[in-house]
């Protein structure tokens, strides 16, 4: 009787257990069902950004996806050059802005969020920093910043706007807290971390002056004036820097040499391109937008850049012996390559540019 009652216990326990497991599996199954339909919903939307790691070996790239309810959904993978191995880094409701490895390539500095809600609203945005190896963010510094890139494997550099002027921060890898450097807007630094290149406006809009900032000894030395235009980007090599310059609503674009140590400056090429009248009110500068990158390729004798026309595309070129004598300009990428001003990155330890081009693929080519 004893035994009836204990195997008649054990048929029960067993029977229960079992219906449990059914329940389990079912429930997951619809809950699989259910992300597979959230996913499906899902649907890619453009590339924001793409870059080099400096090794050369990996891709990042930033995807935009929407949903049904119009939402965003902003990944950030790595990827071999030939599209394989995809890894997904990061994701969230908020923008990725530009991504900037450090120089090893074991950190990667970008924004989030600091999206314009309404005319002159912005949502808060703020600037991460991963380690890519374990994908976790370092650091998170609450400001919103347009700006931004590595002084050295340790520290990063970022401008914000207070009260109306542009401030240059640093912050260690691993802090919540930057600390102000010198007040300007920053446009690249020396490769050993020791100079500071920046911009400082004068009282015209467009006006201002370019200094170097030795952060040994905290001495600014005025480098060059600009006559009413503006300094866009640069990259220094040893004591030379190069850099590009705009006058007259970018309408006038020059790229040019300068020996920081000796003040000595010599102009490689420029683009002047009258401005043309649209009506009375409005004027066409030239059709040119900017050319917002600048790199010192592998042989360190030629420059790569882009130049984005609004009425025409977003052209990629090279400018061959910047060191010797008159340098000379060709196009990488014909016209049409790539749609309006995406974004495209150079890689010196492969010699290889990669972009998006108008079909929203990604490419790559060397230049060898």
């Amino acid at each position: 009787m004893r035994l009836a009652r204990l195997a008649k216990i054990l048929f029960l326990t067993v029977l229960m257990l079992s219906l449990l497991l059914i329940a389990g599996c079912a429930f997951k199954e619809k809950e699989t069902a259910a992300q597979k339909k959230s996913l499906n919903a899902t649907h890619f939307e453009k590339y924001l950004n793409v870059g080099w790691a400096p090794s050369g070996k990996n891709i990042y790239t930033v995807e935009l996806y929407i949903n049904t309810k119009k939402s965003y959904d902003c990944r950030l993978y790595s990827q071999k050059p030939d599209m394989s191995d995809k890894i997904l880094l990061e994701r969230g409701a908020k923008l990725i802005n530009d991504i900037v490895v450090s120089p090893s390539g074991k950190y990667m500095l970008f924004s989030r969020g600091g999206q314009l809600i309404s005319f002159g609203e912005w949502d808060t945005g703020y600037l991460e920093v991963m380690d890519i190896k374990t994908r976790k963010v370092v650091s998170r510094i609450p400001e919103r910043s347009l700006a931004y890139g590595w002084k050295d494997e340790k520290t990063i550099w970022y401008s914000t706007t207070s009260e109306g002027t542009s401030v240059i921060n640093t912050a260690g890898v691993g802090s919540s807290v930057g600390s102000e450097l010198v007040k300007g807007d920053g446009l690249t630094w020396s490769n050993d971390g020791r100079y500071l290149i920046y911009t400082v406006r004068g009282s015209s809009a467009a006006g201002g002056s370019l200094f170097a900032l030795d952060t040994k000894t905290n001495i600014s030395s005025n480098l060059v004036e600009s006559s009413g235009g503006s300094f866009l980007t640069g990259v220094m090599d040893g004591n030379n820097l190069y850099y590009v310059y705009e006058r007259d609503g970018l309408s006038f674009i020059n790229v040019s040499v300068l020996d920081i140590s000796r003040k000595t400056r010599r102009g490689l090429w420029s683009l002047d391109r009258p401005p043309v009248a649209i009506d009375e009110t409005h004027v066409n500068a030239g059709n040119i937008v900017s050319i917002d990158k600048l790199f010192l390729d592998q042989s360190k004798k030629s420059l790569i850049f882009n130049l984005d026309e609004r009425e025409t595309q977003s052209l990629v070129y090279r400018l061959s012996a910047v060191n010797e004598g008159v340098a000379s300009r060709e196009a990488l990428l014909r016209s049409g390559s790539l749609q309006g001003k995406n974004p495209f990155d150079y890689c010196a330890a492969n010699n290889s540019i990669t972009w998006i081009d108008k079909y929203k693929a990604i490419k790559t080519k060397r230049l060898d």
